[in-house]
């Protein structure tokens, strides 16, 4: 998952910051990158198709 979030975000440089959280829908872990830090969303359920984003 590290080459594809490095390809998508346009990094060389992708770091865990030791943040995460969990919910009942999606997982999350903060990375520091070139660019600054980011948030990653991830869902592994089924049920990611049944979200509705604003």
């Amino acid at each position: 998952m590290d080459a594809q979030l490095k390809k998508e975000l346009g990094t060389s440089t992708l770091r865990s910051t030791g943040y995460s959280a969990a919910g009942f829908i999606s997982e999350g872990q903060s990375y520091d990158t070139d660019n600054g830090r980011v948030f990653v969303k991830i869902n592994h359920k089924s049920q990611v198709n049944n979200i509705i984003n604003y």
